[in-house]
C-alpha cells in the first residue's frame, strides 16, 4: 500500500503512518513524487522494511492467527510500543479473543463430519 501525502510524500505500510514523526525511519517517508524518482528507495528506510518484514515473519511462525489477519497493520504495532515488534495487545484484543470465543462456541455445537475440526479449518495445521 502506497499512501501520498498533501505534499505529495509517500509513505507505505499503513497510511496512519504519514505524518507521524520518527528519525529512525526519516518519518515514515519513502520519496516524494515532486523531487524522487518513483523506483528510487532511500537508504534510511531499509530499516523499516526490515522491521516490518521480520514482525510479520516473527507472527507467522510464533502464532497460530497468522491466516486471519497476515501479521497485523504495521502501524497498530508501532503505536503500541513505539517499535513493529509490539503485536501482542492489539491482536489479543482485536483478534484473539474474538476467534477463540467464537471456535469455542462453535466446538460446543455438533461438528460438521465433513468438514473436520473447526480449529483446524480456521487455523491450519494445529
Amino acid at each position: 500500500m502506497i499512501t501520498m501525502g498533501w505534499d505529495r510524500a509517500l509513505s507505505t505500510f499503513s497510511p496512519e503512518l504519514l505524518g507521524h514523526r520518527d528519525a529512525r525511519y526519516n518519518d515514515f517517508i519513502v520519496g516524494n513524487t515532486n523531487s524522487d524518482p518513483i523506483i528510487e528507495i532511500r537508504p534510511e528506510m531499509i530499516s523499516l522494511f526490515s522491521d516490518v518484514d521480520r514482525e510479520t515473519n516473527a507472527c507467522k511462525a510464533e502464532r497460530g492467527y497468522f491466516n486471519l489477519c497476515g501479521g497485523g497493520a504495521p502501524a497498530n504495532k508501532y503505536f503500541e510500543n513505539g517499535d513493529f515488534d509490539s503485536t501482542k495487545n492489539f491482536c489479543r484484543f482485536t483478534k484473539m479473543a474474538v476467534v477463540d470465543m467464537i471456535l469455542a462456541h462453535a466446538e460446543r455445537r455438533k461438528p460438521n463430519k465433513h468438514n473436520g475440526n473447526l480449529e483446524t479449518q480456521i487455523y491450519g495445521k494445529v
